[in-house]
């Protein structure tokens, strides 16, 4: 670079020195020098001109022939210019690459901006979602799909989990939505056709439902029978041993039909919220450890009860006792003699109400954690069996869960014992009404 300029001031001593040589002799050595800065002007603007004409017919015109500082000015844009062609032609693959893998994707894709609004979707978009390729961009989300659920799932930045919508656009073919973050504050809409899916899952509520309900009858009887022929006394110890294990497994069979229909009640039903209610979980807490008590060996087990707020759940109150009874039951069967159970309830300085029952029995490992509330798994299949356990007790506490919009936690220690907490949100946690004003509101108490 430093030689092109070394050549331009050449350049420029050899016109305007020429010019002033030519008016020494003339005796008009500063009227010419005029004349030859004037000259190179001239000739600069000539220049500058030629290069404005080619920069303004495109990249595609050939670069003119220019000298000194021009010629390498026009040879540097030259380049550029190049360079701009070959990465625009590679974005242009890009482009074209990511567009046919879009295509191709199986699940509707959708990009939303910082306001929520859609900057981008594939072909399926429109299928599943009713998002137009074109006629969507610049729109919010939130016009499109106009689903109450879909608003709150956005509204509350936790995409942990998908959130399960009819499509908006067909109601036959059921949906599961996930959003992801990228960038500053723009999100990744994707959802997932989960229409076979849901078919086989009713497919397999309405078989579970309908053969326990079968069940039902052959059990009763055979439970019936057995029972009425244990009260013979002229049976031999041999046929008694025999009818009592008929018997016994016929009431494990019947827990366990018990339980399915349950599980399945919960399952394809939606709770019904004329029979939801202000439930003092205190008092469901002195409830359930008398209830306890009664159970085999609890008689060598402490119970404590920890009390520690005034304010109750606003609940289904049979639906709410049978899944706190079911994790303090497992507690009892699963805490060695001399052991504590601790039934504990307390509200968080959020507002939020957590139920916990924590006991000092053998811990179960960090492995089987995460399963534990899965259908008929158990962490030891001959002791679940030997203590009556059907396997679904933890399957229904979390269905329970989760039609009050609350989760269950799970912390264990191998050799300390368990700790189960049903945590809740803080719109079901309730002030509950004094004894004294229930009954001035009601004359019937009087």
């Amino acid at each position: 670079m430093k030689k092109i300029w070394i050549q331009e001031l050449w350049r420029f001593g050899a016109i305007v020195g020429s010019v002033t040589l030519v008016g020494v002799f003339l005796g008009r050595a500063g009227l010419f020098f005029t004349l030859g800065l004037m000259l190179y002007i001239v000739d600069q603007v000539a220049q500058l001109a030629r290069y404005v004409r080619w920069f303004e017919s495109g990249k595609h015109a050939h670069p003119p022939s220019m000298s000194g500082v021009w010629g390498a000015l026009i040879d540097i844009t030259y380049r550029q210019f190049q360079k701009s062609r070959k990465r625009k032609k590679r974005i242009q693959r890009l482009l074209k690459n990511f567009n046919q893998f879009s295509a191709a994707l199986p699940d509707a894709t959708v990009i939303l901006g910082a306001k929520q609004e859609v900057t981008w979707s594939n072909e399926m978009a429109e299928l599943y979602l009713g998002v137009h390729q074109r006629k969507a961009i610049g729109k919010t989300i939130t016009e499109i799909i106009d689903l109450p659920e879909f608003k709150a799932y956005l509204e509350s930045g936790d995409y942990r989990e998908a959130l399960s919508i009819t499509s908006p656009v067909n109601e036959a073919r059921q949906l599961h939505l996930r959003i992801a973050r990228y960038g500053t504050k723009k999100k990744v809409l994707s959802a997932h056709d989960m229409t076979r899916m849901h078919r086989l899952e009713a497919m397999r509520k309405d078989f579970v439902g309908n053969v326990s309900h079968e069940l039902r009858t052959p059990l009763t009887v055979i439970q019936g029978y057995s029972e009425m022929l244990l009260d013979d006394r002229g049976l031999t110890e041999q046929h008694r041993q025999m009818l009592s294990q008929v018997a016994e497994q016929s009431q494990r069979m019947q827990r366990l039909v018990d339980d399915l229909l349950t599980l399945n009640r919960l399952e394809t039903t939606e709770p019904e919220r004329r029979w939801f209610q202000a439930v003092d979980v205190g008092l469901m807490m002195q409830r359930m450890r008398n209830e306890a008590r009664l159970h085999p060996g609890a008689k060598a087990l402490e119970y404590a009860l920890e009390v520690q707020s005034e304010q109750g759940l606003f609940a289904h109150p049979d639906e709410l006792f049978s899944a706190f009874m079911n994790l303090v039951t497992n507690a009892t069967k699963y805490t060695p003699p001399g052991g504590k159970i601790t039934l504990r309830w307390f509200v968080d300085k959020h507002g939020r109400g957590h139920f916990q029952v924590e006991d000092t029995g053998e811990g179960i490992p960090a492995e089987h954690l995460p399963r534990l509330s899965e259908r008929f798994y158990r962490v030891d299949t001959g002791r679940s069996r030997e203590k009556g356990g059907t396997g679904l007790g933890l399957a229904i506490v979390k269905h329970v869960l989760t039609r009050h919009d609350a989760r269950l936690k799970i912390s264990s220690e191998v050799g300390k014992g368990s700790v189960f907490s049903c945590d809740f949100p803080r719109s079901t946690v309730v002030e509950l009404v004094p004894k004294l004003v229930v009954d001035e509101l009601n004359p019937a108490t009087k």
